[in-house]
């Protein structure tokens, strides 16, 4: 089953007794976009945060290169997708609390990492952008805080 969204191709594969998630990157995306993803859900992981976990190849490897794609293979979380009209107030609350702890375990623990240093940089702005995205969505339900 084809999972759309953004500009990796996802999949839900698997056999009757596990489920898989298979992401095919874009062709050409460079080798260190898995890497770095790699090692930022390596740290969430161990700041006991519900991440995926990344299978490795039979030679140690946490994807493969196929016809210039990067091809990775994860672990299927279970979980529902709510298009944005319903998204029950609960789950954006506590959607809005989660992006804020992931931001500040990232900006202030680990900023030695000149790579997630960078990213973070860069995933500061869009950051702004999902916090003014949620304070419109609350102001649409009411003023609720988020701490």
């Amino acid at each position: 089953t084809k999972i759309v969204g953004g500009t990796t191709k996802c999949y839900c594969i698997g056999t009757i007794d596990k489920k898989y998630f298979l992401k095919i990157f874009e062709r050409g995306k460079p080798i260190e976009t898995l890497l770095l993803e790699y090692r930022i859900l390596d740290i969430l992981k161990k700041n006991n945060f519900k991440v995926t976990n990344i299978i490795k190849t039979n030679t140690n490897r946490i994807g493969l290169l196929y016809d210039e794609q990067i091809v990775v293979l994860e672990d299927y979380i279970e979980g529902h997708v709510y298009h944005d009209e319903a998204l029950p107030r609960n789950i954006l609350l506590e959607s809005a609390k989660v992006l804020g702890r992931m931001h500040k375990i990232l900006s202030t623990q680990y900023c030695a990492d000149d790579a997630i240093k960078k990213w973070h940089i860069f995933d500061s702005l869009l950051f702004k952008n999902d916090i003014m995205y949620l304070q419109r969505k609350l102001k649409k339900i009411g003023n609720t805080r988020l701490t």
